[in-house]
């Protein structure tokens, strides 16, 4: 069973559409992945979507991939701060 999600788990539904439109390449090159893994995490509803702005266009306000991005960072960093997750038999991950 999945949890539900929050405005935590998705910050850019609260956040303006401003910046430049991205191309789904451009935001697979910013964060790394690839489109696919892209498409998946939106279907997932862990990514932003992209924005439907023609029959074969499709963008993504470039404010929401840095809150995005400022999420993962906050994520990772909280990761750190508790220290390494023990695994089986209490050893570290």
């Amino acid at each position: 069973m999945t949890k539900p999600r929050t405005e935590e788990d998705r910050p850019w539904i609260t956040c303006r559409p401003t910046g430049r439109l991205l191309k789904p390449a451009e935001v697979a090159e910013r964060v790394g992945l690839s489109k696919t893994q892209l498409y998946v995490m939106i279907r997932e509803d862990r990514f932003p979507p992209f924005i439907k702005i023609g029959k074969r266009c499709s963008r993504l306000p470039e404010a929401w991939l840095d809150t995005f991005i400022k999420m993962r960072v906050r994520i990772a960093r909280e990761s750190l701060e508790r220290g390494p997750r023990a695994g089986p038999f209490g050893r570290p991950l």
